[in-house]
């Protein structure tokens, strides 16, 4: 399968491992400084699926998967109602990440500007909503309805591509000023 994987599969790749290592050191930061135990769980977490983001891109796992339901619903004679399925998917995958996304801001928005951990729990809210938006942005193309994917495919410069390098960098971005806010609090220097 590795010999299919294109130039742009293996830019991606690299920057999920990118992402991943970030994710890796705000974790280990973590642990070093004594920050609580959710802060390195979370970061362990999203490094842990930013790497298995790298083994779907290198592997064509999201492409596998859309071709195997696609040709399950051409065996059951039901793939030109596709669309039948398709659409209370999308709603239900928006259900579902507006109800994770509230109880991330929440869990995010519990510590009190000012405390100690305020910056760095930004950092993390603000990582985990970009994370989620990763994995919503995967089920969107797994899902595959059709004017969704005209969407995020049409175009010199896709919206698939914004969307997928602009939530990795944020997440990169905020592993990284996590880990400096964190040290800089333990070695007491701002």
């Amino acid at each position: 399968m590795l010999q299919d994987v294109s130039l742009l599969d293996w830019l991606g790749a690299g920057l999920y491992l990118f992402v991943a290592m970030m994710c890796g050191a705000a974790w280990r930061v973590s642990v070093q400084q004594g920050v609580s135990v959710p802060h390195g769980r979370a970061w362990s977490l999203m490094a842990l699926f930013f790497c298995l983001l790298i083994a779907s891109r290198l592997l064509g796992l999201e492409d596998t998967l859309r071709d195997v339901m696609r040709d399950l619903l051409r065996s059951q004679g039901a793939y030109e109602a596709r669309s039948v399925w398709q659409l209370p998917a999308v709603i239900a995958l928006f259900t579902i990440a507006v109800c994770a996304l509230g109880l991330i801001v929440r869990q995010g928005l519990r510590a009190t500007p000012g405390t100690d951990n305020s910056d760095a729990n930004r950092m993390l809210m603000t990582a985990q909503l970009a994370a989620f938006a990763m994995l919503l942005l995967v089920g969107l193309r797994t899902i595959s309805l059709h004017s969704v994917d005209a969407m995020l495919y049409s175009g010199p410069i896709r919206l698939n591509w914004i969307l997928d390098i602009g939530a990795s960098l944020l997440v990169a971005g905020c592993a990284v000023r996590f880990a400096v806010i964190v040290a800089g609090k333990q070695s007491g220097c701002r």
